[in-house]
């Protein structure tokens, strides 16, 4: 992310990752970025499982006549339909756990699809080849989002590692995101009159409503991302340049040198993370453990109200 430095001038600093801003000090005025980070990273989860049972769903109503197979194929002669036959069994227990909604006509479950789905011959390929491309990835975003909010809320040693990685993931979500709505907008609405009946409305009105709910999501998540980015920029670099460079030794092995801001310092040097720096293995006479989640409050990088920014 690069160090986190104030110019002469008293520029402010910002991240070096997108969106290329000063980052945040705390979410909505009260809330610590480790707790904003970990809402982020539950919402992400939420955002998998959504994934998860809507092509569940879609592959257990796929049909293979309709879904570029000969009507006289026999699917099991075929050994490559067999993990697509697994993961419509898997959207038929989903279903069935949901109240039998296997079957079930809803135009809340056709909002879903166009905002969400993978579907729809969207890469290319067959119905169920992007359905269960569109399944495996909600699993894969639940899986890292789950680890990722263990080493938050837990304060392991390489969260600061792999919150950095992270930060690119969810860049990556968004521009997938984005991608999905570019392949979408020119089947809209060829694509409504057959997947989304009950959505019928005028074309130039469904393009305009998808645009705008597009956007939305797409604010919402760029707003996850900065929150994050925020935490993973003060986790890795402190403030004011403070503990910037921690080699990998030192990282594993002892607590990074931190500024303990001083009740009577002057009101910039606090907006800083200025006041005295304190080594803790120097004045404890001894190595401490690791740990990056302090909770006290005159520890790390403080505000001005004594609370670190990402405690």
């Amino acid at each position: 992310f690069g160090s986190s430095r104030f110019s002469a001038s008293g520029q402010k600093e910002t991240m070096c990752t997108p969106p290329f801003c000063e980052p945040a000090r705390h979410v909505f005025g009260c809330i610590s970025l480790r707790n904003g980070a970990s809402v982020v990273l539950s919402l992400n989860i939420l955002y998998g499982v959504s994934l998860v049972i809507l092509h569940a769903l879609l592959l257990a109503e796929s049909d293979p006549v309709t879904d570029g197979e000969p009507s006289g194929t026999s699917r099991e002669s075929d050994p490559l339909q067999e993990p697509q036959r697994l993961l419509g069994a898997l959207g038929v227990g989903v279903a069935r756990s949901l109240v039998s909604i296997r079957g079930y006509d809803s135009w809340m479950l056709e909002l879903q699809d166009l905002e969400l789905a993978w579907g729809h011959e969207l890469l290319g390929t067959t119905d169920s080849t992007c359905l269960s491309a569109g399944l495996l990835y909600g699993i894969v975003v639940i899986l890292m989002s789950i680890g990722m909010l263990y080493m938050v809320s837990t304060g392991h040693a390489l969260t600061s590692k792999y919150a950095h990685w992270f930060v690119a993931i969810f860049h990556i979500e968004i521009i997938l995101y984005v991608l999905v709505f570019i392949a979408k907008a020119p089947k809209l609405c060829k694509a409504q009159e057959v997947y989304w009946p009950k959505l019928a409305m005028d074309c130039d009105v469904l393009m305009f409503t998808y645009f705008e709910r597009s956007m939305v999501l797409i604010a919402i998540g760029s707003l996850c991302t900065w929150i994050f980015s925020s935490f993973a920029f003060f986790l890795q670099q402190g403030s004011g340049g403070v503990a910037a460079s921690v080699g990998s030794a030192g990282f594993f092995n002892h607590r990074p040198a931190y500024n303990v801001v001083s009740a009577s310092a002057p009101a910039q040097n606090q907006a800083l993370g200025g006041g005295y720096s304190y080594h803790p293995a120097i004045s404890a006479g001894g190595h401490g453990a690791a740990h990056y989640f302090p909770r006290q409050g005159s520890s790390l990088v403080s505000s001005n109200s004594g609370r670190p920014y990402y405690h």
